[in-house]
């Protein structure tokens, strides 16, 4: 007898294959469920039909970790979906889930032993993708559990505290600062604006007066 996904022509598979993807985006878990049961893979990825939403691509777990429906996101676990999929831009459902900021979904998916040093194409980790964002809950998060402050991508080698710096988002600078990122990992900050220099600057001669206190300390 034929299974389920045999039973459906090519074109109803990429079609239904691309309705699951849409489901998973919308967090409709029950339509997830009737796609998985008619037989369309939880891996599928939309390589034939253009989705109305970029990050509709697939897999399905990208999508609904994306857009933040953690009922789609442990529903798509607990049948099996692999945890380190990724999508066309190589993102897993941790960088998806970190880059919008969804702190619940961060945790379900650790909790459930993602990667959290995994990376994209490019070099980007969870982390990185989280400043996008811009929340600092989702960025405290991924610190508190265990994401490297000071790692750099394969690209611009560029840190965490970069790529916020470059974004413009003192506070987030502010907060990678505060974590303990290294703010001579930049060695220029001409280019960013000014305010962010001024926390940079303030960093750096928070730092040297520590260092002259640790040698002034161990002299004494």
């Amino acid at each position: 007898m034929a299974s389920p996904s045999e039973q459906l022509s090519g074109l109803q598979y990429i079609c239904e294959g691309a309705n699951l993807l849409k489901a998973a985006s919308a967090g409709n878990c029950e339509e997830v469920v009737r796609k998985l049961d008619a037989g369309i893979d939880i891996e599928y990825i939309n390589t034939y039909v253009v989705a109305n939403d970029s990050n509709e691509d697939g897999p399905a777990l990208t999508c609904a970790a994306y857009k933040g429906h953690v009922d789609v996101v442990g529903l798509l676990l607990n049948r099996g979906a692999d945890i380190e999929g990724k999508d066309s831009d190589g993102w897993t459902a941790l960088m998806c889930a970190a880059s919008g900021g969804h702190a619940n979904i961060i945790n379900l998916l650790l909790d459930r032993e993602a990667n959290i040093e995994n990376t994209a194409g490019d070099g980007r980790t969870a982390l990185m993708a989280a400043v996008s964002d811009g929340k600092a809950d989702a960025i405290n998060l991924l610190l508190d559990r265990g994401a490297v402050i000071d790692r750099k991508d394969e690209g611009c080698c560029w840190t965490s505290l970069m790529g916020a710096a470059s974004g413009k988002k003192v506070e987030l600078v502010g907060l990678f600062l505060d974590r303990g990122a290294d703010p001579e990992n930049e060695v220029d900050i001409s280019g960013y604006s000014e305010e962010v220099q001024k926390v940079f600057r303030k960093a750096r001669e928070e730092r040297l007066a520590a260092q002259k206190g640790k040698i002034k300390a161990a002299l004494c």
